[in-house]
């Protein structure tokens, strides 16, 4: 079962909210551009072995950053599988900016400075994403080149050893 925050209210997230965040994925700050002060946003997070799922619902655009200060307090430096199921995904890193659409997906590390945000035209409409935390070992064994795949929209495909393949041959 997927661990739950509580409802989010537009500016900077509450510290309560912005703990809960941290304690599930890793460190960043989250904050809501626009929407209904009464508009829910729900955070939850499961282990399966090696990965962790982190899944985020709510309304309006919402906004999270991982800056210098949050690489240095946790150390953490793993990929993200970023992956949205509903509303445009905008994600920033390393001087490249992409937009993903349900439908495609694109990697970032959490080793490096990114902005990422979610949302719907309106504030009425949900969004939905899926964010799949994988060890940087794990990965790079499997493609060792994979820094050149961040930020990278591709396609989700059916099939087995599908997303590794595309990453290979991406140029």
């Amino acid at each position: 079962m997927l661990n739950n925050s509580s409802p989010s209210e537009p500016g900077l997230a509450p510290a309560r909210e912005n703990a809960v965040i941290n304690a599930q994925c890793y460190r960043m700050d989250y904050e809501v551009l626009h929407g209904e002060a009464s508009a829910l946003a729900r955070f939850g997070s499961v282990q399966l072995g090696p990965l962790t799922i982190c899944q985020h619902h709510g309304y309006g655009t919402h906004r999270s950053s991982r800056g210098p200060q949050h690489i240095r307090e946790d150390g953490v430096e793993d990929f993200i599988v970023c992956l949205p199921l509903h509303g445009d995904m905008r994600l920033q890193q390393n001087g490249c900016e992409t937009r993903l659409a349900p439908g495609q997906f694109a990697l970032m590390t959490t080793a490096r400075p990114y902005c990422g945000s979610i949302g719907c035209g309106d504030d009425a409409d949900p969004f939905s994403c899926f964010q799949v935390r994988v060890s940087n070992q794990e990965l790079r064994e499997r493609v060792p080149d994979i820094d050149a795949q961040c930020i990278r929209p591709m396609p989700i495909q059916r099939g087995p050893r599908k997303a590794t393949k595309n990453w290979r041959h991406a140029k």
